[in-house]
């Protein structure tokens, strides 16, 4: 089964859709290439690679996540092993369904906002949205809009304008 762990409770992940995917790919090669002419060093993970969320704080050691994409940008040496990532990834990213939506929007958020996530995007495909969550509050909040995707986005801490205008009208 494909599983994650949400603070010691396995849950069981559907299948995904082709636009799932898509949506997933697009995000992936924006933010790659964007890195990539900024001459920065991050690496990107999708829905097969574990965030061990215990190794980054104890408050979360029976959380597990295979998120969508993840951005680990200046990795140190043991921050990425067999086993998955075991630092805080800058930019996470979860492309909902109707099943793993509450997760996504309110237990997962939470932790993410909890391990230090600079900027959390959850993308609905089916309302055709994408919520943005960036930490930039001392205290550690997020501070959270809505965007539609009818247009480009931008992604907050690394400038990254993602458009899936196209993914959307091949669906």
């Amino acid at each position: 089964d494909h599983f994650e762990l949400i603070c010691g409770n396995k849950v069981i992940k559907n299948y995904t859709t082709p636009l799932h995917n898509e949506i997933i790919e697009e995000i992936k090669s924006a933010l790659r290439s964007k890195a990539k002419e900024a001459k920065k060093n991050c690496r990107f993970f999708s829905d097969t690679v574990a965030l061990w969320c215990g190794d980054i704080n104890d408050e979360f050691n029976d959380s597990m996540f295979l998120p969508d994409i993840m951005a680990v940008c200046d990795p140190k040496e043991g921050d990425i092993r067999l086993d998955g990532v075991h630092v805080v990834p800058e930019f996470v990213c979860e492309v909902t369904s109707a099943s793993s939506w509450g997760y996504d929007l309110n237990q997962k958020r939470q932790v993410y906002k909890g391990i230090g996530v600079k900027e959390y995007w959850v993308v609905d495909p089916e309302k055709r949205y994408v919520a943005i969550h960036v930490l930039d509050d001392p205290e550690g909040s997020y501070t959270a809009h809505w965007e539609q995707l009818d247009r480009p986005v931008k992604t907050r801490v690394s400038d990254v304008e993602i458009d899936l205008r196209d993914v959307f009208q091949m669906s």
